[in-house]
């Protein structure tokens, strides 16, 4: 009795071994889907930004005055961040004026760009 307990289950261990063409083919699946799920969950799927050139100087104006802070195309190939204040900015930055053009008028202010601090050091060598 205890030989034909031990021979089955020898078998049943036997049958729940996989072969490596299935472990291979569940890791595939399994990458698929880790694969798949990470896109969907980052929203750094390509989004269109706003472009200066298809709005009204007072829509763009608005549009960075009421987010705070907007990446906005400016051209074909061009864009910057624009912001509506000092407080968007780091602090090894400042706040410059900024004009775009947009559909009614080739140069709207519509808030600022952050820069980095100018040299001071004009003399130094």
């Amino acid at each position: 009795m205890l030989n034909a307990l031990t021979t089955a289950w020898a078998g049943a261990v036997r049958s729940c071994v996989l072969s490596p063409e299935t472990v291979v083919a569940a890791m595939k699946r399994l990458g698929l889907i880790l694969l798949t799920a990470t896109t969907l969950a980052t929203g750094a799927l390509a989004q269109p930004r706003p472009s200066s050139l298809a709005m009204g100087c007072g829509q763009a104006r608005s549009l960075v005055a009421h987010r705070g802070a907007v990446v906005l195309g400016t051209g074909r190939y061009t864009y910057d961040r624009y912001v509506n204040g000092q407080g968007f900015c780091l602090r090894s930055q400042y706040a410059r004026a900024a004009w775009v053009p947009t559909a009614d008028t080739p140069q709207c202010f519509v808030g600022y760009t952050c820069v980095d601090d100018p040299d001071w050091f004009f003399f130094d060598d």
